[in-house]
């Protein structure tokens, strides 16, 4: 409830235009990633560096950590090897619907490389090409600042992140 007042309250006293505009922009988010349906919560970040080609399209390279906390000793005493999903890096081509000057709703598909970390030492952690999904909304805060949240699916890691996060337009 406390965060609804404090965006009501920016957007009420934000008075500045901030319509898209060609550049560059740099995010950075932070939320939670759930690797298939049985499986807990887990932290997850994201660092993304774009480039805003007009009004409607962008092209986006990222990082994600999809895993964070992990049990120290996971696996040690399993007899099979369990390999979990860990970053992804990649490049997304990325689609923007104005809805006025301030708010626009986006959607990402993109391909990268995906590291799935084994559960035991004796096993050595591997990349997979993967491709991702994702579906967002933007809130403008200026003519620099933003706010964001998205979610996003891995395919081949069977991964899905809901993250919140802040941007800066250069």
């Amino acid at each position: 409830m406390r965060l609804l007042v404090a965006l009501g309250f920016i957007l009420m006293v934000s008075s500045a235009n901030a319509e898209i505009r060609p550049g560059f922009m740099a995010d950075f988010s932070i939320g939670r990633s759930q690797y298939s349906t049985d499986s807990e919560p887990d932290a997850a970040f994201s660092a993304q560096l774009a480039y805003q080609i007009n009004t409607h399209f962008a092209i986006e390279g990222q990082f994600v950590g999809l895993g964070l906390v992990t049990p120290m000793f996971a696996g040690w005493f399993e007899e099979k090897v369990k390999y979990t999903p860990e970053s992804y890096y990649g490049i997304s081509l990325v689609g923007n619907l104005p809805l006025n000057e301030r708010f626009d709703l986006y959607a990402k598909l993109g391909v990268g490389r995906t590291l799935f970390s084994s559960s035991q030492k004796k096993y050595a952690d591997y990349s997979e090409t993967d491709t991702n999904l994702g579906a967002g909304t933007r809130m403008r805060l200026g003519q620099n600042w933003s706010m964001k949240f998205e979610g996003q699916y891995f395919n081949k890691a069977k991964v899905s992140t809901w993250l919140l996060g802040v941007g800066y337009h250069f």
